[in-house]
């Protein structure tokens, strides 16, 4: 840092690639000649530079053309012509790893994310840890290289998602930091929780700063926070979801089979789409967040009845066998907004509401 620093001059124009490792990079200015400088890749990442450094990032012809100019110069002279790096890296097959991405859980919101991501950073590499090799062949057709929990566990990567849901782990919380130690902490590092932890009912309202719910007083939301806790004691992040749903997926699905459902119509949901979800996530690992807790939704609580009665008038969906809710009392649910989230992040879902989704099909 202190090296950069006495070399770099409010007119210097620093060209940075890495190989893998390492890297050499050239600076130039008008009050100085060409100086040569190295660095190691993991400790002056291209994110470093620019959010660090204040410097700003052109991408040429093709990804190996990097120009870091500082911000006065850019607006001063914008004639400097960029350097292919390619005449500096001693490994022509040399690629940036500094947008690698490990999707621990790669199912339906973690293939989401692991594609958005590959449209978005050229040249980099997502790798989908799953605890079998069942969907390997699938997860290959999207481009993402899959692993089980077992290889490479001392392979580390900037970028960590963990999506996979607690059931069918044994000690989720375990896997959780097992995760967490396969960040190398320079990029990002994100947890998806759930709305769960809120200790709010009785269709009341909730967002980012409503209570949580205990320790001991619920078996699922003692995991839920003691992963939270895993994540953020090393600077991870956290986004809690609400009820994730896609055309075929969600509850309405299931309601759509049954003649009748033992539940109260009245009960509150609160929904965000898989779409919305993976690209809530990406802009939290965009933004490489350091121990912050987000919050996931659309923003529009919806009971059942409501979910039930848009369906009714779409002819995309199939009535089905269903007649009904047919419970009158019990718990409710609660309604949960994210204005706080999205003031931060400057994000916006697609789908503002289920209905709004619905009436695109």
């Amino acid at each position: 840092m202190n090296q950069i620093n006495s070399i770099l001059s409010p007119s210097s124009t620093l060209i940075f690639f890495n190989s893998g490792g390492s890297g050499t990079g050239l600076v130039r200015g008008p009050n100085f000649p060409q100086i040569s400088i190295h660095f190691f890749r993991t400790f002056f990442g291209v994110d470093y530079l620019q959010q660090q450094l204040g410097l700003v990032c052109e991408f040429e012809e093709s990804p190996w053309k990097l120009l870091f100019s500082d911000r006065k110069m850019e607006e001063e002279n914008k004639s400097e012509a960029p350097v292919d790096v390619r005449d500096f890296c001693a490994d022509p097959t040399c690629r940036t790893k500094e947008k690698d991405l490990l999707v621990v859980g790669p199912g339906v919101l973690g293939s989401l994310i692991a594609t958005i991501w590959l449209q978005h950073n050229a040249g980099c590499k997502v790798v989908g840890q799953t605890n079998t090799t069942n969907h390997h062949e699938e997860l290959q057709a999207l481009g993402i290289h899959p692993i089980t929990k077992d290889e490479g566990a001392t392979d580390k990567y900037p970028f960590v998602v963990f999506s996979a849901p607690p059931h069918g782990s044994e000690n989720y919380i375990t896997e959780v930091r097992a995760a967490a130690e396969r960040w190398n902490g320079v990029g990002s590092l994100l947890f998806t929780s759930s709305t769960a932890v809120y200790d709010v009912s009785d269709n009341g309202p909730c967002d980012e700063n409503s209570p949580i719910v205990g320790k001991g007083r619920s078996p699922r939301t003692d995991v839920l926070l003691g992963a939270e806790e895993e994540v953020l004691k090393v600077g991870g992040s956290v986004v809690r979801l609400v009820g994730l749903y896609n055309r075929d997926r969600g509850a309405h699905v299931y309601w759509l089979k049954k003649e009748h459902v033992d539940a109260r119509p009245d009960y509150i949901l609160n929904l965000i789409h898989y779409e919305d979800a993976a690209a809530l996530c990406i802009n939290i690992l965009s933004k490489m967040t350091r121990g912050q807790i987000f919050l996931g939704c659309d923003n529009t609580p919806v009971s059942r009845q409501e979910i039930m009665d848009v369906l009714k008038q779409n002819k995309s969906f199939e009535s089905g066998d269903f007649q009904g809710f047919t419970v009158a009392d019990g718990p409710l649910g609660k309604k949960i907004t994210n204005n706080e989230t999205r003031r931060k992040l400057g994000w916006q879902p697609k789908y503002g509401s289920f209905a709004s989704f619905v009436n695109t099909l």
